[in-house]
This record gives C-alpha cells, structure tokens and sequence, in this order.
C-alpha cells in the first residue's frame, strides 16, 4: 500500500530509559529518622505497614471536621498541641520535585537562576506522608485508613550526580502556620491550588534561627512565617505571601517564553525578559498568563488570561496523532452518547437510549498536567516538551462505561504517561504527542553511597499483588502507578541531558538522568 508500517510498543517498553548509574531512590536520614522509616526486612508485610500507621501517642495533627467535638472555628485546622517527638508513625517520601540552581553571573543573567556554591546543583523537595500505596491500589486502602493522612514536605539539596548534599536534608510542617492545606503537590511551590511566595535558606550545622519567642507558632503566624523544622536543620522556609486561589484543580505547572517586546496592554504587567504561564491542561493545551510582580513581598499574583483572550484551547480532533501506538490503541470503549456530565458519573447505569458511540479507550481530552518544561531540537525545530498523564480515577470511572463491560475488571488508579512537544511561543501549539508509556521500578542499591541516603522500600513489592501496572489482561514491568513530579534540564554547560523524578506506587522517589535524544525519537513517528 505504501503507508508506512505503524511502529507499536508496550507500555513498559516506551518509557525513557535511564543513563546508565544515574538513577536515584533516595531515603534522606536527617529529615525522616529511622523510627519512622519501614525497615527493609518488613518492605513486603503489609501488616506491619499497617501497624504503623497509628503508632504515635499524640492527639491528631488536623483536628477533626466535626463541629460538635472542636467548634465551628476550629474544623480542619491545625493542632497547635500536636507534638513531634513522640510521633513515630511511618513517613513515605515521593513525588520528588527538581530546582535546578544554576550560577548567575556577568555571563548568565537569567533572572531564574541562583548562585548556589559550586557543589550544590539542585534543590529537591518531596511529599512526606503518612500513608502509602506500597502495594498498589488497594480498593479497601487499608494502608491509607489505618491512620490520620497528613503531609509534610520534606527538601534537600543535591550535588550534580543527583546525591544529597550532606546534612541539608529537612522536615519542614507546611501545616503549621497560614493558609494551611490537608493535600497539597509541590511543584515551584503550587500546592494545589494555592501558590506560595518562599525564601529558602541554607543553615549551617546547629545554628540556631534567629527569630522572637513565639514566632512561627500559635502565638504569631504573621507573614514573613517561618515554618517550623520537624527534623533536621540544614534549611530554613519563610513564607513571604501567597495567593489564596490561583485556578480550580490541581496538577498545575508553571513554564516561561520570552517575552514581546511591544504589544502590551495598559492592564498588563511586564515580569521582565521572560513570561510566565500556569498550564492548566496539557492536551488540548489551556493555560493562563501569570503576573507576578517583581520584588513585590506579599503575593498578590494576579492571574490574567492571556494576550488574545479566553484561554486557548484547540479540539481534540486537531491533535497530532500519538507517535506509536499502545495497547490501549486497538481496544475502545463503547457507551452511550450520554452527555459530557452523564457520562462522567462514576458507575453510572448503562440503560441510556442515546445512541452508541465509539471512543477510544484513553481519550485525547483526558490528559492531565505532570510536569512542563524541557527545551530540546525536535526535527531542526525549538520546542518546549511537558509529561502528561492519564488515570484510572475512580471519580470518573470511564471505563466502565463500555456497555459490554469488558473493563469493568480494571483497577482504579493506574497510571500511564506521554511526552508532549509545544511551540516555544504563544499560543504554545501542540506540534507532536508520543504514544503512552509507564517508568520502571527502582533497583535495591540506587545510591553510590552506603549512608543511609538509599530508599529501604527500592526495589521491593515489585511484582504480585496489585503492584504492577495491568491493562487488557497484561501485565506490565512498572508500578501500577508512577507519577512524574519533576522534569528539568541537567545543570551544567551539557544541554544534553534532561532529569525526570516520579514517585512509585506512592510509596518512595525514583529519579534519573535521560538524554535528550531519546525523548526526541519517542516524539517522531
């Protein structure tokens, strides 16, 4: 026929590989103590992870949402009684998040970069929680129910081989202290919804902060606020301002373009060389330009459309076509053509007197934000590359919808993963979609260093149960879940190289170091 062969891979064989000794699952011992760490013998006891759970003799660090036990003021807010030492519920850290620091001088004046010591190349900040998914998802969440859920955000800095920094790792109580939030993701300090103005300071060894009796307590949580420490002190967060409500969702990312030199509106806000925009949706692309002025000390960010107006979006049928085609390619859901409300219903009954319509299986308009951006060449071309994700959310539950009921089997919160390529200017075109992919576990050992710096859960509860990514009766050789949290450029004059950080199966980091190629020949058909 002519037509080029479509080239066909399974999930676990697209991902990114990889550069051979780079990969990292950290375990940072300063921040989390080994008392609350699973020791590697219990990885795989799931009862002893429960056990954990409520293993602490404080009262709750959240007060409970009922009126009638803590007062209509008080629901969901912060127990200022809450103590530390004697809390030795587990901690799992994921979810890692990647600040390149690059040095700026005479020759470099970009207004993102810092001046950090020649040793020091990142910052890396990780969710801390209570709970876990070690084992999969589980559709009891034993492990999740077995306690309180609470995060802590948990940082460190990182030399050029991805290795902690000694001694700069810490707990930091993002709860304690204004606008606090139960859920939060860390991304250049988004946490959900909210986005937060910080300046982080590196302590050396026991130095003591210098700030008045009773700051960063009950007693006076005025801005600037420094968040107290849990563990660790080898860095210090001060709250500077924030902005209550930046859009409605999560899973939001920031990314930059040079700004135009002229064309501004009175009402508009110049940030300087470059603008600044809060990507809401990957594919179709929606976003929103963020205005931040420079040196202002309380964030008042006022978050505008962009120049040409309502935020852009382009139809799904105007979509490149993914680069390779998956599983779920050949598989499709058949349902009712119910309204876009009716149909997004989770478990909805399938008795509806529409027509049937065929749809793909993982839809163009399901893709939802990981981490963005990465400048690379694609084809001659500049572009801007951002990961995206789809789920099985049990919200939505859409692949119950096929009338035939082939998936209702599947479970809920697997992840599957793409490389999207967008202009380098507004209005950021999608110019070209891989096909979908999963990350792999990590190994036991992926630490140069015999420290304690090396996740105890790397490497276990890799197969059986549901730790394993299950799609159309296979099974595949990455977590059921893996969610990338960090993609950032390798800091140094090799513009090569690019750093991607996910969390598995919520239940420790993984991080490495791929080349840019590689994601360039993911992204061509």
């Amino acid at each position: 026929s002519g037509l080029q062969a479509r080239r066909y891979f399974n999930y676990d064989e697209a991902g990114p590989k990889p550069i051979a000794g780079t990969a990292r699952s950290h375990a940072l011992p300063n921040a989390v103590p080994t008392t609350r760490t699973i020791p590697r013998q219990y990885a795989e006891n799931k009862s002893y992870h429960i056990s954990q759970r409520s293993n602490t003799s404080n009262p709750l660090s959240i007060l409970p949402k009922l009126k009638r036990i803590v007062g209509e003021a008080m629901i969901g807010q912060y127990n200022w009684k809450h103590t530390y030492h004697d809390d030795y519920r587990m901690l799992y850290l994921y979810n890692p998040s990647i600040l390149p620091l690059r040095r700026r001088d005479e020759s470099n004046t970009d207004p993102d970069d810092l001046s950090p010591q020649d040793l020091v190349k990142y910052l890396v900040t990780y969710r801390a929680y209570t709970g876990s998914n070690c084992f999969g998802p589980d559709p009891e969440r034993a492990i999740m129910k077995a306690g309180e859920q609470i995060s802590y955000l948990a940082m460190a800095l990182l030399d050029g081989e991805l290795d902690l920094v000694p001694g700069t790792d810490t707990l930091i109580d993002l709860n304690a202290g204004p606008t606090r939030l139960h859920y939060w993701r860390q991304s250049m300090m988004i946490c959900n919804e909210e986005i937060k103005r910080v300046r982080i300071r590196r302590t050396r060894g026991d130095a003591r902060r210098r700030v008045p009796a009773g700051y960063g307590t009950a007693a006076d949580t005025r801005i600037p606020y420094v968040y107290p420490n849990i563990y660790g002190n080898g860095l210090e967060v001060t709250l500077l301002g924030h902005d209550t409500r930046i859009d409605a969702g999560k899973n939001f990312n920031i990314f930059r373009s040079p700004a135009p030199e002229s064309n501004r509106s009175a009402e508009e806000v110049s940030t300087g060389v470059y603008d600044y925009y809060l990507q809401t949706f990957p594919s179709p692309h929606r976003y929103r330009r963020l205005n931040i002025p420079d040196g202002q000390e309380d964030v008042a960010a006022r978050l505008d459309l962009r120049i040409e107006g309502e935020g852009y979006r382009i139809s799904p049928g105007e979509l490149p076509r993914p680069s390779f085609d998956t599983p779920d390619s050949y598989n499709s859901i058949e349902r009712y053509a119910y309204t876009a409300e009716r149909h997004m219903l989770p478990d909805g009954p399938r008795n509806g007197t529409a027509a049937i319509e065929t749809v793909p299986f993982f839809g163009d308009e399901n893709d939802h934000g990981s981490a963005c951006c990465v400048g690379l060449k694609l084809l001659g071309r500049d572009v801007l590359v951002g990961i995206a994700h789809q789920k099985l959310s049990p919200r939505t539950a859409f692949w119950r919808a096929d009338i035939k009921g082939r998936y209702d089997h599947f479970l809920h919160d697997q992840f599957v993963s793409r490389f999207i390529a967008y202009d380098t200017m507004p209005p950021f075109d999608v110019v070209a979609r891989s096909g979908l992919f999963c990350l792999g576990f990590a190994d036991e050992g992926e630490s140069k260093k015999d420290d304690g710096t090396c996740s105890s859960l790397a490497g276990m509860n890799t197969n059986g149960g549901n730790t394993q990514l299950n799609l159309f009766n296979r099974t595949f050789a990455c977590p059921a879940i893996h969610f990338i949290s960090a993609f950032t450029d390798v800091v140094g004059p090799d513009d090569s190289k690019a750093i991607i950080g996910y969390g598995v199966n919520d239940c420790h980091p993984r991080m490495f170091m791929v080349e840019k190629d590689e994601i360039a020949k993911l992204l061509v058909g």
